[in-house]
This record gives structure tokens, sequence and C-alpha cells, in this order.
């Protein structure tokens, strides 16, 4: 008898143990496949600035694709090389050319070759590897010649060590002598004048305006075959006064004036309209002044070599009734206002105005006279002992809490008009986000990240493009919209809006606990049915 009770209490134990064993080894395998997973697709040397962009990424000679596909006769994974002819070998389905076909192209055409032979087949397919070609490299660099690159690298990633401008004279790797020699007789090599040398065209390379504005256009990416031609520095313009950081600017033809003060970091908040322009007549003799008094006539001002700008102090500046404004605008940073007089609108011209990426419906306000108002009834729940209060209590705090209550936005709505009529006080933050032109995808997604926005495309076209969900994801589909930040459940034909974010949950496993309990309750019920037969058996 005792045997049949040990038996059974020893089963229930190992049964027990059997519910942790499993969740232990399934957290394990996930781990592995993590691990696993992970260093399958950081091959490459190059770090990624961000999601590679499937619509605009061409693959060729020397990219490797991650491959799964599981089929009627099993189950195949592989990592795929596009060959010197630009094809890849999937055994069973054949060779397939994906050469300088968009990332997105490719893959769907892969997954066609692989369902019209399996029609049933779930394939996955990823980009895993960058492949790598040489760049040649001339002109006023410290070693000039071939350069390893990738399409992911850009202008800035193969020239920015090898200029003069930027080699240290102590670094034992350069004969100093002759650098300083160098540098005597030709100058520091430009950073400006860069010239990109691609399929017999130019594509001008201007790295600290990329620096200023971030304007990619300004810092291409490379591709097979590409040259890069460094310049010397020719000429320079000088400014100085009510700016953020007077300096001399190496001079680029097609600079305005508004160029040469946003590359100095723009203008000081107690500076004044006018600014002055000194420059050499056309016989380079003499000195003449030119005045600009407004941002717009300063966009459109030409700068010469060697001109010397000067931005005048406002004489009347008041440090004390200050604002802030910041984003999409010309002339960021502080601004005097007139306390409770000076609006919005007001505030966003002495400030230059907006910029062309600017979202002139979405004007952000930070008022800290609106943050300090009391809330007696906050203040009334703030002194109940935490255990006392109720459901109600509770939900009020979280409300309360949740936003900055000096916070008013404009939305998407119509009441920017009203939002501009704002009269504001001394330490306002005004802000103008940028125009959103794509749609984020994020969550349980093959390749999450930011895709054009495309106002005819809708959800299941973007989920297609994020290349579909995992398979861990949830059915559910949520819309964070971008002018409310309200997230909404999808619903079949919900259209989309610029800025918008899709998100989708992955499948959250059960607790522990919980899952323990369900293995104990049936195992139990086991234990009982032995003990019952026993008591059969004994009787």
């Amino acid at each position: 008898m005792k045997i049949k009770y040990f038996l059974s209490y020893t089963i229930l134990f190992i049964c027990i143990a059997f519910s942790y064993t499993e969740d232990f080894i399934n957290s394990t395998l996930k781990q592995s496949q993590v691990e696993n997973y992970s260093s399958l697709t950081l091959d490459s040397e190059h770090a990624f600035e961000g999601p590679v962009d499937p619509q605009k990424y061409k693959v060729g000679v020397g990219d490797q694709f991650l491959f799964s596909m599981i089929y009627p006769s099993g189950v195949m994974n592989m990592k795929l090389d596009v060959s010197p002819l630009g094809e890849i070998l999937i055994p069973l389905i054949g060779k397939i050319n994906v050469n300088d076909l968009v990332l997105n192209d490719a893959i769907s055409l892969i997954k066609k070759k692989c369902t019209n032979k399996y029609e049933n087949a779930e394939v996955n397919i990823t980009l895993s590897k960058i492949r790598e070609f040489k760049v040649k490299v001339i002109g006023a660099v410290i070693s000039p010649g071939y350069q390893l690159a990738s399409p992911i690298n850009r202008v800035s990633d193969i020239v920015q060590e090898n200029l003069f401008e930027f080699i240290e004279l102590n670094d034992s790797t350069y004969n100093e002598d002759e650098i300083k020699l160098h540098l005597v007789d030709k100058g520091y090599s430009s950073t400006r004048n860069i010239k990109l040398i691609r399929d017999n065209k130019t594509i001008n390379v201007d790295l600290e305006m990329f620096k200023i504005t971030g304007d990619d256009t300004m810092n291409p990416t490379l591709e097979n075959g590409d040259m890069v031609s460094v310049e010397y520095i020719k000429d320079y313009v000088t400014i100085s006064g009510a700016v953020q950081n007077g300096k001399e600017i190496e001079f680029k033809s097609d600079d305005t004036l508004y160029d040469v003060i946003s590359l100095c970091g723009g203008l000081r908040s107690d500076s004044d309209k006018n600014i002055s322009i000194k420059r050499l007549d056309d016989l380079n003799q003499e000195m003449e002044e030119l005045i600009v008094s407004s941002i717009e006539e300063a966009k459109k001002t030409k700068i010469n070599p060697n001109d010397y700008i000067y931005v005048r102090f406002n004489k009347n500046f008041n440090r004390h009734n200050l604002v802030s404004i910041e984003g999409e605008i010309n002339n960021p940073g502080s601004h005097s206002i007139d306390i409770g007089t000076t609006t919005v609108k007001e505030l966003i011209a002495i400030a230059g105005g907006y910029t062309d990426l600017a979202d002139v419906k979405q004007i952000i306000i930070n008022n800290h006279e609106i943050d300090l108002l009391t809330d007696s009834e906050f203040d009334r729940i703030n002194l109940i002992q935490p255990q006392y209060l109720s459901d109600l209590d509770n939900a009020y705090l979280k409300a309360r809490t949740s936003f900055n209550r000096g916070r008013i936005s404009s939305g998407s709505t119509d009441f920017t008009e009203d939002i501009m009529n704002f009269k504001l006080v001394s330490g306002d933050e005004v802000f103008i986000p940028k125009k959103f032109d794509y749609i984020e995808v994020i969550g349980a997604v093959n390749l999450p990240g930011r895709y054009p926005f495309n106002k005819r495309m809708n959800v299941e076209e973007y989920l297609a493009l994020s290349g579909g969900k995992t398979n861990v994801s949830t059915r559910k589909v949520y819309i964070v919209k971008y002018g409310t930040g309200q997230r909404v459940k999808f619903e079949k034909g919900m259209s989309l809006e610029s800025g918008d974010i899709i998100f989708i949950p992955e499948k959250i496993n059960k607790d522990k606990l919980e899952t323990t309990k369900a293995y104990v309750d049936i195992f139990y019920k086991v234990i009982i049915s032995i003990l019952t037969i026993n008591n059969i058996l004994d009787n």
C-alpha cells in the first residue's frame, strides 16, 4: 500500500517538474533560435544606418539571403548567395536571376518560383548579408586608389578619414613633414566640392551641408563602378557677429547667404534683421557693402568668394521675454517677444517662417503657466494612502499623469488658426514638426521600418511590403493615428494617413504559474484516478 502511494506522489512530482522543464526547454530553444538568426543576419562588416528600403535596394552579385521553405516533402533551410551571373540556386527549384532587381521584387520572384512548384509551400526569405565592391577615390586625398564599399555606404564613409583636413599630424602612419609640405603647397581637401561620377554623370556631394540638413542627396550611397573625385579648397567666405558659430566657411559656387548662415549654426536670438555683406568690386580693389534685411532675401542672395558677412546685434533685445521655437523653422532658437501680445503666428514670422519640410497643420506648444495650475482633485487624492484609493481615484491619477497639462496641439484638425492666434508668455516652447511622408510598420513583421506613403495603398499592401507577419504575430492589427496618437483596431477598408503607424502585436505566452496550474489540474485528476483504482484493488 505504501509503495503504491509512494509511486502516485512520485508521478505527481515528476509531472510538476516536467511542466517547468518544458518551459525551460522552450525558452532555451527560442533563445537558441534568436542567437542563430543573429549570427546569420549580422555577417556584414558595415553598420546599417537604418532598415534597408526594400523598394530601393537593388540586389547584386555577392548579396546573401536566408531562405526557409516548408513544403509537402519536408523543410529546407539554407543560405543563398547571388552568383557572379546574378543568380541564386535553390535545390528542387532551380536557378533564379535576381541581379539588379529591387529587393521586394527579388523576394516576390523567389516565392513565386517556389509556390509554382509546391502550391502550399510556406516560404520565408530575407536579406542576410550585403555585398562589397571597389570604388575608385582620386584627387585631394591622402591615399588615392580603390576602397572597399557596399550599397549601404555613403561617400563620407570612404573619404572622411582620407582627407587632409582630418589627418592628425602626430599619427605615425603618415610622414608629418610631407603632409605639412603638401598643406603649404596645395591646401586642405574640400568637403563641399566633391564629385561622384557614375555612368558618365556627375553628382555634387556636400558633406558639410549634409551634416546640417541631413539631406541624403548631399551624401549619396555608393554603387559598383562609382568614382569619387575630391577637390582642393580654393576659396572661403567669412561670417561673424550674431551667429551661433562665426568662422571661415569653404566657398561653393551656388551658395546663398541663407546657406552660409545655416552652415554656421544659424542666427542667435539677439540678432538683428539686417545682415551686412562686404565684398570686392568687379575690379577686386574696393569693398562694397550689401544689406540684406529678411530671410527670404537671404535665400535669393548669392555669395561670392572672399565675401565678409556680418550679422548685426539687436540693441533692443530683451533677454527676459524669451520663447523658443524649434523644428521645421528657418531660424530656430530663442526669440524675444512682447509677453501676452505676441502670437504664435507672429513668432513664426520672427523666426523666418516655415521650412519646405514643415507640417503647417501641426503646431505644438508647451505652456508652462498652464502646467503649473493647481488641480484640487489631484491634490486631494494624493493625500490618501495608496491602499485606501478607490478604482475611480486610481483612474483619475492615471489620467492626470498620462500627459503634459501645458501641451497644446493643433493636431490635424481645424484648430490650426486658433493655435496661430495663441498669445505667448515667457518660457513657452513652440515646436513645428516635419511633414510625414511615410507609413511606419512595427511589431511582429519580417521587415519592420518606414515605407513611403502612398494614399492608394492599404494596410494589407504595407504588411506585404514589410515582409508579412512573423510566426509569432497575432491576428490583430492596430493603427496609431499620426494626428491624435490614438491607437485603434484596424477594420477592413480603413484608410491610412501619412505618418500613421501599423502595429502588429506578438503573441504573449501565458504566465508560467498559470501553465503550471493547468498541468497540476490535469495530473491531479490522474492521481485521483490512480488512487481510486488502488482502493478498488485493495477491496
